[in-house]
């Protein structure tokens, strides 16, 4: 009898028990749970309603579109260099983003090679004078020119319009003549050195006017593969040929080791200007060019009808879309044959 009212009363100790610990789990709970409330009030009257922002990578072809759309979009440095076939390719000319080549007298061209400002190259040469259309078409890049001299035109032209150029005769200092080149092909400038000038002279770039440039993954123009090899025919002494590589995607230039996005043939007519055979070539107006890019050439058309405004090619009346990567511009004459 005395075992059963022991167990009896055990059971009901333990019932207390039970309910007492139900009693305070649920009283800790309640602590935590209004608690965590409080602490979120704090936090939001402190920093305000928190948003969040879903992070998009930007994607390959992005980032390509963001730096081919300013390839040119910097300051440039215009050389005029020589195209001596003996001392060919011209020291760093494959490093130039822009390469003009122009006549010159007696069925010879020169480049006007237009380098970043900011480029780090040893040695850039022959640096060769001056004529009026080289003038033009640095100032057309808003660029600095460094030559050596000049025709007495171009030389007249850089004075009238109160240009602030690197004139090897007046700045001997910024070059060097190397002893490996029979004069006067051997005067060089380096990337350091015109840096120095433009620091020194305080040079102030003019603000300017871009070609749109596109990379070739985004180019819109027909990609199959036509013309795979170009030759230029500028005299009866002197031609150029450019090979198409397809797998890189770029004409290639083994005279001058130059790899060309973009190839452009441009007509323009010119006439000799004195007894030295110096030629007269005014880029002013309009005429016919051939635009090779990705394989395929294409006839096409240019215009500039000012100084002011910036030389533009048309493929079709529709203003051409350059493709990332350096460009190169032959200039030549209006019945100068071309095989493509």
């Amino acid at each position: 009898m005395k075992k059963n009212k022991l167990i009896k009363s055990l059971n009901i100790k333990e019932r207390v028990l039970i309910l007492l610990s139900l009693f305070l789990l649920i009283l800790l709970f309640l602590i935590i749970y209004f608690n965590s409330f409080s602490t979120k009030a704090i936090i939001e009257e402190e920093v305000g309603e928190i948003e969040f922002v879903e992070i998009e990578n930007e994607t390959e072809s992005e980032k390509k579109e963001d730096l081919s759309t300013n390839y040119l979009d910097t300051q440039l440095i215009a050389v005029i260099l020589g195209n001596e076939p003996r001392y060919r390719p011209t020291n760093n000319l494959s490093e130039a983003s822009l390469v003009y080549e122009l006549p010159t007298e007696g069925g010879t061209s020169r480049f006007l090679g237009l380098f970043p400002l900011e480029a780090n190259l040893d040695k850039v040469g022959s640096v060769r004078s001056a004529r009026p259309y080289f003038v033009d078409l640095a100032n057309d890049n808003s660029a600095l020119l460094v030559h050596c001299g000049g025709s007495p035109q171009a030389l007249a032209q850089i004075a009238s319009q109160r240009l602030t150029t690197l004139n090897e005769f007046y700045n001997a200092k910024y070059f060097w003549r190397d002893s490996n080149y029979l004069s006067p092909h051997n005067i060089m400038i380096s990337s350091d050195l015109w840096q120095e000038f433009v620091k020194e002279k305080e040079f102030a770039f003019e603000e300017k006017n871009n070609w749109k440039f596109v990379s070739s993954s985004e180019f819109s123009g027909n990609d199959e593969l036509r013309h795979d090899e170009v030759l230029i025919y500028y005299s009866k002494n002197y031609q150029t040929n450019w090979k198409y590589n397809e797998e890189e995607k770029y004409y290639y230039n083994p005279n001058q080791d130059f790899k060309a996005s973009n190839l452009i043939m441009h007509y323009n007519s010119s006439r000799v200007l004195d007894e030295l055979l110096r030629l007269e070539l005014n880029i002013l107006g309009q005429g016919n060019a051939i635009v090779c890019q990705l394989g395929n050439c294409k006839e096409a058309s240019w215009e500039k009808s000012s100084r002011e405004e910036k030389m533009t090619y048309y493929i079709d009346d529709e203003e051409l879309t350059f493709i990332d990567g350096p460009t190169w511009i032959s200039y030549i004459s209006a019945g100068a044959r071309v095989d493509y």
